[in-house]
């Protein structure tokens, strides 16, 4: 925790002043304060009044609808005081809670760190009920789905609701079809539904990772390998590690060899390694290939070269979007076999 270096809004109002009335709405729809309508007759300002108040009104309704991540980083900045912010190292995901505007956050490029800050009003309105929603039996149970969820959106990139229902029957062994389960924690849930899109190319909702640059762009990529029939299986401890959140650890037999050589060879800490190690993720997820990522890190660090070999066993392991989360390596077996037959 550190001290805040420059003037912070006090108050939720004050925080929300920036906020344009398509966001205020979809906060409240979220956060379950505008289910009848209530807020869309209102002018902006009456908007951000409305929504404080019933935010600072119900605390619980708030909270239990937090991720376990959230709920951390909201006791964290409760625990510190006025004043106080929590830091982070930059990762590219934006918490829930910031999202919906309860948080606010400043981004320093140069250090590559999150600075966290909580209002007054919102810390001493949780304060009393935090230990009980992280306790809560049902917001645990509503923790580990989503847990599960998130993991398929970071594995796959992007799923259908009928492809997340379905995965979710199998993970685990659901008699239905996955629906009841999956609506449940949905409307709970606001990491889930910041995940939701409707897009036009389907006829049904999309759900996307919190690190996805483009839907489309993985969408287009897929169609280019028509050998893939389905997305790939994973048993449910490597799904629910995908989505533990705000650093995931995704499927791969070489990313505790790739972090030892961050440290050995880069001279980083434990810390700065695993970060590394994940930044190197999201890059092959959202650039070319790997080739593009191997450039990319060449040009910031030539330092690179000494666990090229490590480096590119892992991009070859590493489930990816375009391949529906087969790897490269699992690409090159199957048309392999494909050739063979």
């Amino acid at each position: 925790m550190v001290k805040m270096k420059k003037k912070e809004p006090q108050t939720l109002v004050e925080l929300m002043q920036d906020t344009v009335v398509e966001d205020l709405l979809l906060n409240a729809e979220v956060l379950g304060f505008n289910d009848n309508g209530e807020m869309d007759r209102m002018k902006p300002y009456q908007m951000k009044q409305y929504l404080a108040k019933q935010i600072l009104q119900n605390p619980v309704q708030v909270l239990n609808r937090m991720s376990v991540e959230d709920l951390v980083l909201m006791q964290q900045l409760v625990d510190a005081g006025p004043g106080m912010s929590a830091v982070y190292f930059m990762n590219g995901a934006v918490p829930p809670c910031v999202m919906l505007g309860l948080i606010d956050c400043s981004s320093n490029l140069e250090e590559r760190k999150d600075y966290y800050t909580m209002t007054d009003d919102l810390r001493e309105a949780i304060r009393p009920h935090l230990e009980q929603a992280k306790n809560d039996f049902e917001n645990k149970f509503r923790f580990y789905v989503e847990s599960l969820l998130l993991g398929m959106l970071n594995i796959y990139g992007c799923c259908t609701e009928t492809q997340l229902k379905t995965m979710l029957k199998e993970l685990l062994e659901l008699e239905d079809d996955g629906s009841g389960v999956f609506e449940y924690i949905y409307l709970q849930s606001a990491a889930l539904q910041l995940c939701c899109y409707d897009y036009e190319e389907y006829e049904e909702t999309m759900y996307a990772s919190p690190f996805i640059f483009t839907i489309d762009s993985v969408l287009i990529e897929r169609d280019e390998h028509p050998e893939i029939k389905q997305l790939k299986p994973f048993d449910k401890d490597e799904v629910k590690e995908a989505g533990g959140m705000p650093t995931p650890t995704l499927p791969n037999a070489f990313d505790d060899k790739l972090i030892n050589a961050f440290q050995t060879n880069l001279d980083m800490t434990e810390q700065e390694a695993i970060l590394m190690e994940f930044s190197v993720w999201q890059l092959l997820q959202n650039m070319d290939g790997p080739a593009e990522v191997i450039q990319h890190l060449l040009k910031k660090d030539q330092r690179v070269m000494q666990v090229m070999p490590i480096l590119v066993d892992y991009l070859n392991h590493a489930p990816q979007w375009r391949f529906s989360g087969y790897s490269a390596d699992d690409l090159s077996k199957l048309r392999e076999k494909m050739e063979y037959n």
